[in-house]
């Protein structure tokens, strides 16, 4: 509609700019352009006759003789010019001029002298008016009579001349001249006026001709216009009429859908709530005996650890006397060694540092990566689950509106859909079962991404824990060939007893070095440990257990001992699982090693938002 309307007004617009221009008769309006007869140049159109002085008297010939007076014929007057038809047939045109010379005289006979008379007034040429203007397309017509050559015995015609000067005026001749000049100018001006009237009346007949064309132009876009209009109506109507079906077989369709959905999820349902009922039992008595077990290893347990806690005192308090005894013997040597190790340890402990945090790194690096595709899977999963409800809403949408056109038309549509009912029903159960079994598959699909997202995972940590060990063995190899410098260089000095065994009490150990090295097993535990582990075992009720774990000098581990249980057996054997999954630790430092063999650590382990190990005597 917009597209007519603003055809119609550019016809509109430049129809009133054609009648503007060309002022067509019987309107009223004003032109644009000037008339035609104005706008060309008017051809002059001549008779020059020249007329010689009169014979002078018997007086001498004057000392200088002045040019005879020279009288110019009126034009002849113009003719009606036919009109010229509009048409390419106008640029064969050519101009014509009506210039007619009268013949020259010929030197007149020599007459007596006669005094000369007074000078004449200089000569006028009247130039005629401009044609009227009622002659829209004047052609200029006129012919040139030929010059015929002169003869010196044919007679002079149209001379008057009764006396010539006895030799020539060179003023005369040279106003002779200057009038010749004159009139040749005046020939190419009428030329020239006259090409360009016939210019303009070309221009003028190419700018009707671009003006029809144009109008012929607008007329057929018009007309194209409104029979895209019409056409573009009648596919609208009938894609409505097509829609408006489309949409009644769309409500019937649902309404058959949406009943054998009903009646398919109240089947589903009752089975639903019959397995409920079945797996709520099956629990109920699942959770009953593992109670029953659960409070029997609870027992056992409690009784073994009491024993474990009364031998691990007496030997606790055997070991402090033991350590006092040596305390003042190894003191001395202590700080000799403390001294002259204070360097080494220094560099490997930044060595150590600077390789923990750059495993600590290289972890976290791993574990936001792990996070950002576990974020962006449960965005995936939100999104899908968010479409599914919008196209819920959207298909109920379509549904309640489709429901309120087919009231008008259920009576009718009733007894069709008491026949198609069996068949709609079948149909109904085979999309049903491809739904679910397209549901079964995208299970599947899932749960081999998860299954192979926790093997890439597995993988993963399998090469920081296969890097961790070689690094470890490194250390290890390293610490044995130093130990065997020291042993070549101290071959007087007596080997260490095997299995010298060092127990850290808590906090007021007088030992730095085992303090340190207790420090560094507790932040590799708390950093590396699998906490999901220690998470997933927390299914009732526990207390913070107390573990003793024995490191030989290599970092291995020699046993684990729990001095006091948590009372959930899942959660001991979780932090069993978590220690053998960060074992080995870092071998014993070189001086520590060649005094013991084994280092006893106990430590309290609490499980809140992350794992954290405590000193016994705190």
């Amino acid at each position: 509609m917009r597209l007519r309307h603003a055809l119609l007004f550019s016809a509109l617009l430049h129809s009133l700019l054609l009648l503007l221009q060309f002022d067509v008769a019987g309107w009223g309006l004003p032109g644009t352009l000037l008339d035609q007869a104005e706008q060309r140049g008017v051809a002059l159109f001549m008779a020059l006759r020249l007329e010689p002085l009169p014979a002078p008297a018997t007086s001498p010939p004057p000392p200088e003789n002045r040019s005879p007076p020279a009288r110019l014929a009126a034009p002849a007057p113009a003719r009606p010019e036919p009109a010229i038809p509009p048409g390419p047939a106008m640029a064969d045109l050519e101009p014509a001029t009506a210039l007619t010379k009268a013949p020259a005289p010929a030197p007149a006979a020599i007459a007596p002298v006669v005094p000369p008379p007074p000078p004449a007034p200089a000569p006028t040429v009247p130039v005629p008016s401009s044609p009227p203007p009622q002659a829209r397309l004047p052609v200029l017509t006129a012919t040139v009579p030929p010059e015929e050559p002169e003869s010196p015995l044919a007679p002079r015609p149209q001379t008057d001349i009764q006396a010539e000067p006895p030799r020539p005026d060179p003023a005369r001749q040279e106003a002779q001249e200057r009038e010749r000049q004159q009139q040749e100018a005046a020939r190419q001006e009428a030329l020239r006026q006259e090409a360009a009237r016939l210019d303009a009346l070309r221009a003028e007949a190419s700018r009707q001709a671009a003006a029809k064309a144009e109008a012929a132009r607008i007329e057929a876009a018009l007309q194209e216009a409104a029979r895209l209009e019409s056409q573009r109506a009648e596919t609208q109507r009938l894609e409505a009429q097509r829609q408006e079906a489309q949409r009644a077989e769309a409500a019937r369709q649902e309404t058959l859908r949406t009943e054998a959905t009903r009646q398919a999820t109240a089947r589903a349902e009752a089975a639903r709530v019959e397995a409920e009922r079945q797996e709520d039992q099956a629990r109920q008595e699942a959770a009953r005996l593992d109670a029953q077990r659960a409070e029997a290893t609870r027992q056992a347990a409690a009784k073994a650890e009491a024993a474990r806690a009364e031998a691990a005192r007496q030997e606790a308090l055997r070991q402090e006397e033991l350590v006092r005894q040596a305390a003042t013997r190894q003191e001395t040597a202590r700080v000799e060694a403390q001294r002259a190790e204070a360097a080494r340890q220094e560099a490997l402990r930044a060595e150590a540092a600077r390789a923990e945090v750059a495993r600590q790194e290289a972890a976290r690096l791993e574990a936001q990566r792990a996070e950002a595709a576990r974020q962006d899977a449960l965005r995936a999963e939100a999104a899908r689950v968010e479409a599914a409800r919008l196209e819920a809403q959207r298909a109920e949408a379509a549904r309640q509106a489709a429901a309120k056109a087919e009231a008008a038309r259920v009576e009718a549509a009733r007894q069709e859909a008491l026949r198609q009912e069996e068949l709609d029903r079948q149909a109904a159960a085979r999309q049903e079962a491809a739904r679910l079994e397209a549901q079964r598959a995208q299970a599947q699909r899932l749960e081999a991404q998860r299954q192979e997202a926790q093997r890439a995972e597995a993988a993963k940590q399998e090469a920081l824990r296969k890097e961790e060990l070689a690094r470890q063995e490194a250390a290890r190899l390293e610490a044995a060939k130093q130990e065997a410098l020291r042993n070549a260089a101290k071959v007087a000095e007596p080997a260490p007893q095997p299995r010298r065994r060092a127990t850290l009490i808590g906090r007021p150990d007088r030992d730095l070095r085992l303090m340190m090295y207790a420090e560094s097993w507790r932040q590799k535990l708390e950093q590396t440990a699998p906490f999901e582990v220690l998470q997933a075992a927390k299914t009732a009720t526990y207390t913070n257990p107390l573990v003793t774990v024995a490191v030989r000098r290599d970092g291995s581990v020699e046993s684990i001992v729990f001095n006091r249980s948590s009372g959930v057996a899942a959660i001991d054997d979780a932090i069993r699982q978590v220690v053998a999954a960060v074992a080995p630790f870092n071998p014993l430092p070189a001086d520590l090693a060649l005094e013991y063999d084994v280092v006893e650590i106990p430590r309290v382990w609490t499980f809140g938002s992350g794992l954290r190990l405590l000193s016994s005597g705190r």
